[in-house]
């Protein structure tokens, strides 16, 4: 089987354009290391492609006119024997490479500063994926290979230094405390970092902190923006990494009322309206339950009132469940699942996923994950479904508020508000996606 290096670089603005390919020189300032150099020019236009093998050093250099009319197919360059070849898409932000050899290393991304931030990872066995996350404002884009062996596409092979690194990335970020997720493939997410608590707000800057009542009252768009405020690889949550979240935490016996996965109930988080309103976390992990008032938090209670949940890595995130709504950046208005006005309904009704909405975006469901029964509903707190008709609302909050009763649960999607609106029972989180090489 052919190895594929994919580069999907999703930017909003890629400031080079490409259509005549010429070879870089060794004398071109090019390191020691393979380039593949995507470079922006405004002399030659047109030109018919020409490739050559240079030994150690290779490189791609492109150049075009600002729009093309189709998909650009470059000439193959020799990289360490092997023919690499390439197409740009006519957009300009989707690269996709091929070779036969999968010892070509590990590549890396940079820019004309020197860095740049992205994300990688193996999708499956023979494609990698690079995603960028910001802008790149200089004229070139260098993939640079980094070594002569090919990266373990099973990141079992050393699954502690890529949750190590992760895990410090996480810690790292100054904004509170952010916890690591591991990425899961059946959603296309790879590892990110979580607000470990509800947004605060700290004069201004979402913060990741168990003091003070959750950051509530913004709108859709005023929650993106906020989180987008802390840096160009942060954002809102979106709905694949909450289900992320979710599916892990529901793969969890722990997070179980019966120790193990599928007995009795799962934890629902502050959700009985008792007290009425939503309260801060604890510092203290173990003081997961309030009793009567937000002030009195204690370690033990109810178990389907517990506030926290422990992710597969051992993590722990608060109040993904109950305490407020969370924004996330998902909105469909037109396209629903089951896109009727009827109030809830159980995810076993059953809810039909429609051809933008599939039902795996709102629950995993046995197909997806063998861990899942198809029959579990609001009886085992994994939440439940809210539509509204086709055309009404269609941004979506999840989780359930501190009075969300039987309605709340990790899985709980409601779509029956407007971008927006606001409300004091309404806050959100961030999530932060993690460089290349930590």
């Amino acid at each position: 089987m052919d190895s594929k290096l994919v580069a999907v670089v999703g930017i909003s603005i890629f400031i080079f354009s490409c259509s005549d390919l010429e070879l870089a020189s060794p004398d071109d300032n090019i390191s020691n290391s393979d380039h593949l150099i995507l470079e922006s020019g405004n002399e030659s236009q047109g030109a018919s492609p020409e490739i050559a093998d240079t030994g150690i050093n290779e490189a791609i250099t492109v150049d075009s006119p600002e729009n093309f009319e189709s998909d650009v197919v470059l000439e193959p360059v020799m990289i360490h024997g092997s023919l690499l070849a390439c197409t740009l898409s006519k957009d300009r932000f989707s690269l996709i490479c091929e070779t036969e050899d999968s010892d070509l290393g590990v590549f890396v991304i940079k820019d004309g500063s020197g860095n740049i931030d992205y994300s990688i990872a193996w999708m499956e066995e023979d494609k990698l994926e690079i995603t960028l996350e910001r802008e790149v404002n200089q004229d070139s884009l260098v993939i640079e290979q980094d070594g002569e062996k090919a990266a373990d596409p099973d990141p079992d092979s050393d699954p502690n230094l890529v949750e190590n690194n992760g895990a410090a990335y996480c810690a790292s970020i100054p904004y509170g405390t952010w916890v690591l997720v591991p990425g899961d493939t059946d959603y296309e997410t790879n590892d990110f970092c979580v607000m470990k608590y509800e947004a605060k707000d700290n004069a201004g800057a979402p913060t990741s902190t168990p003091e003070s009542s959750p950051w509530a009252s913004l709108t859709q768009t005023e929650a993106i923006s906020a989180c987008s405020s802390l840096g160009d690889n942060i954002h809102l949550i979106n709905n694949d990494e909450w289900m992320t979240i979710a599916s892990n935490i529901a793969s969890q016996g722990v997070n179980w009322d019966g120790g193990t996965v599928g007995i009795n109930e799962l934890a629902r988080g502050h959700s009985d309206d008792n007290p009425s309103l939503p309260c801060a976390a604890d510092p203290d992990d173990a003081n997961a339950y309030v009793d009567t008032d937000c002030d009195t938090r204690t370690s033990s209670g109810t178990f389907n009132q517990r506030r926290t949940h422990t992710l597969s890595n051992g993590t722990l995130i608060w109040d993904l469940a109950g305490n407020v709504w969370e924004w996330t950046s998902y909105l469909n208005d037109l396209d629903k699942a089951n896109p009727v006005n009827s109030g809830w309904i159980e995810y076993t009704l059953p809810v039909m996923g429609s051809a933008t909405m599939p039902i795996t975006d709102l629950i995993p469901t046995n197909s997806l994950k063998p861990f899942w029964d198809d029959s579990w509903n609001s009886s085992q707190s994994i939440g439940r479904f809210y539509a509204t008709s086709n055309g009404s609302g269609g941004a979506q909050v999840r989780g359930a508020p501190y009075n969300g009763m039987l309605s709340a649960g990790v899985f709980t999607s409601d779509l029956g508000r407007l971008p927006t609106f606001t409300g004091t029972h309404v806050g959100f989180r961030c999530t932060a996606s993690i460089p290349l090489g930590n």
